[in-house]
């Protein structure tokens, strides 16, 4: 009797066995043994690592719960195409067959369609390599990472499609079709709801810029996604060293333009309120006394808040310490600002750690 991994076909075994086993009326007494589990159909997959997800146990009775639950956490493995179950008599019980079909071997990769990048350019790229196993997952995991090195490369129209094709049985070669398409340039880059700053300064802060005159010279004027991630950090540090701590920046919206050449990017921005600084103090020194820290300081009450001048004191402190033998010194800094009178006080923690000395 053989079944996929279904739970009703695990009833229809059992139904089957009690059938066989036992009369009618003692069906609901007794379920029949296991005696005896094996694992069908490995090839390249080590027994050992099937036989520990198995819950169905030797020399208890044959559960359609555990059978059913063994069905799919030998498929959540990730090896197999199939997994089934095959159940025969065997000295006055029941021997369970767990019947896997590995997925097949990948045996080769390659790419084409691409002109513009070598293929090894692209196999540095990925991780799927000849040997390993054709995970569907895996393979479109690599498609994504090859579309998003185009990306960044300025293809932004770019396709990848993974073909396999079998090779003999058991081992298949994958192929990256590709469509490269052209470059996409950077029309424009519109910021919305700035009023403290203006776009110029903003997008001077960007490291993705507009398709320029000297761009040629520069490499700029293309859309990436990842320098994009990093730019809209670099608008948030801006706003936080003007001191604006409740600056929001939403995702870029993309969109192309109608010939498809060239695209543009809105950045909105939610500045929030400037917040002052109301309080500065130092917690956690012992080593020196606070006075003699506050020297080090510049973030001074009545200030606009300012992220650029709370690194340069962290960065003093630093230097105050570890000059005198605090190796692993860590300073945090405590923002908590008070939204009623757009202030905030700043809190400087100071974990000392141990003076260490040249042995």
């Amino acid at each position: 009797m053989r079944f996929k991994g279904v739970v009703p076909a695990v009833s229809i075994i059992f139904f089957y066995l009690f059938s066989l086993f036992m009369p009618l009326s003692s069906l609901a007494e007794e379920l029949p043994i296991v005696t005896a589990i094996h694992v069908k159909g490995l090839k390249r997959i080590d027994e050992g690592a099937v036989t520990a997800k198995i819950s169905q146990k030797v020399g208890l009775p044959l559960s359609s719960e555990k059978t059913a639950e063994d069905i799919k956490t030998i498929y959540k493995m990730g090896y197999f195409d199939d997994v089934k179950v095959e159940i025969e008599p065997f000295e006055g019980g029941i021997t369970v067959f767990y019947m896997v079909k590995e997925k097949p071997t990948v045996v080769k990769v390659d790419f084409q369609g691409n002109k513009e990048t070598e293929d090894q350019t692209l196999r540095e790229k990925i991780t799927l390599t000849p040997g390993a196993i054709s995970d569907i997952t895996l393979i479109n995991d690599n498609a994504g990472k090859i579309r998003a090195y185009y990306e960044d490369e300025g293809f932004y129209l770019s396709q990848v499609v993974p073909v396999l094709r079998t090779v003999s049985e058991g081992e298949v070669a994958v192929t990256f079709q590709i469509r490269e398409g052209e470059k996409v340039k950077i029309r424009e880059i519109q910021v919305t709801g700035n009023q403290a700053i203006s776009a110029g300064n903003i997008k001077g802060a960007m490291k993705i810029t507009e398709r320029g005159m000297f761009s040629f010279i520069t490499g700029g004027g293309y859309y990436k996604k990842e320098e994009m991630k990093g730019d809209i950090e670099r608008i948030r540090d801006l706003y936080y060293s003007k001191g604006f701590l409740k600056v929001t920046v939403a995702e870029p919206v993309v969109r192309l333009t109608e010939d498809k050449k060239g695209m543009i990017i809105a950045i909105s921005v939610s500045e929030g309120e400037q917040f002052r600084v109301s309080e500065v103090s130092l917690a956690g020194n012992k080593a020196f006394p606070e006075q003699e820290l506050r020297t080090l300081i510049s973030m001074a009450p009545g200030q606009v808040f300012s992220r650029e001048t709370l690194r340069k004191d962290i960065a003093a402190i630093y230097d105050k310490y570890g000059n005198n033998g605090y190796a692993l010194v860590s300073v945090a800094p405590d923002l908590i600002p008070d939204e009623a009178t757009r202030e905030t006080k700043v809190i400087y923690h100071i974990d000392e750690g141990d003076r260490f000395r040249i042995g």
